[in-house]
């Protein structure tokens, strides 16, 4: 079933966690348009892959689709026609059936090319407190214990972001009872190389650097890469990354997280009393993930990591890491202003 707030196309096949094959149908006398709804819904997440496939009714009438990525300044995809059956006649189903099989062949070679997704696209995940879905133009938290509570709360956390105007971040599109809807949808994918690494080291410290100096300063306190996705910049090399998932964060006087995993998180998250220095700590171990999954690093941003995870007075603050690295790497910010 379509809803409202999370767009799903009307019938979706997965590879990969990933969406390849979408359809839009709708009846003869529909004053809707479903061609149009295949890229209304659609924020395209699929990069390498240069295009999908999809189809649209209406009534007996099937066209067949390529959804094409965005070219130049354009955010929606392009919508190109293929080919048209009118499934009516039995030589024009027939026809069809030759045409789904030759596409099952086109499909396929897209699964070397389609991004490693962390959660599949459309279907809902099963998590400890929650179940997460992801649909074709934002996100859907849906809270199994103490929903009241954790709604409430991110409601404080997202008023505090658009109150210290914090860039780099989701948005809070809406609520009910027991879920929230957020917004970008993007790629939980770790940067492929070194300068990807600084993009998002960049945008993150950026967001952290409004937190920490808020009045008063909120913690992030769960930074690690799946609470990190990716979106790439039109006309530009360079990538765009957003920090998510503020279930955990927290203002002054902070409460020991004894929850959290001590193998990804701060020593002092687990203390009472602790502060921007657990956010630090957590962007430097992003620095040491990459490098331990094969990202060749220079040894002026593994320094930099290793400062980060230091003793809490050597570990510089978001302002100090962000400045570092614009000068190191002659990188531009990535501000975008919190929506």
């Amino acid at each position: 079933m379509t809803c409202t707030k999370l767009k799903r196309p009307d019938f979706g096949y997965l590879l990969r966690h990933n969406c390849v094959l979408r359809g839009e149908e709708k009846p003869p006398i529909s004053g809707d348009d479903p061609r149009r709804e295949l890229v209304d819904k659609l924020v395209w997440t699929y990069d390498p892959a240069p295009y999908v496939f999809g189809y649209y009714t209406f009534g007996a009438m099937l066209t067949i689709v390529a959804i094409v990525d965005p070219q130049g300044s354009l955010e929606k995809p392009t919508v190109c026609d293929v080919v048209t059956s009118n499934l009516k006649l039995r030589r024009e189903r027939v026809r069809h059936l030759r045409r789904i099989f030759n596409l099952c062949r086109l499909i396929v070679p897209l699964e070397q090319i389609l991004p490693n997704r962390g959660a599949p696209e459309l279907k809902p995940v099963e998590r400890d407190d929650k179940i997460v879905e992801l649909g074709d133009n934002a996100v859907k938290k849906t809270f199994k214990i103490d929903a009241a509570e954790k709604i409430q709360h991110l409601q404080s956390v997202y008023q505090s972001l658009r109150t210290l105007k914090v860039p780099n971040t989701d948005t809070l599109l809406g609520c009910s009872a027991d879920s929230v809807w957020l917004s970008p949808k993007g790629l939980d994918i770790l940067p492929g190389d070194e300068g990807e690494l600084v993009d998002a080291l960049v945008c993150i410290l950026e967001a952290l650097e409004k937190m920490h100096e808020g009045h008063p300063p909120i913690y992030h306190r769960d930074i690690r890469w799946p609470n990190v996705i990716c979106r790439r910049k039109r006309l530009s090399s360079s990538s765009s990354w957003y920090l998510i998932d503020w279930d955990e964060a927290a203002w002054q006087p902070t409460v020991a997280a004894q929850h959290l995993n001590r193998l990804c998180h701060a020593p002092e998250v687990f203390l009472d009393g602790h502060g921007a220095e657990v956010d630090i700590w957590g962007v430097g171990q992003l620095i040491f993930e990459c490098g331990q999954r094969g990202v060749r690093l220079s040894d002026d941003i593994q320094h930099l990591g290793l400062r980060m995870k230091g003793s809490v007075e050597s570990r510089p603050t978001a302002s100090e890491a962000l400045e570092m690295l614009l000068r190191l790497f002659t990188v531009e910010r990535c501000t975008r202003p919190y929506q």
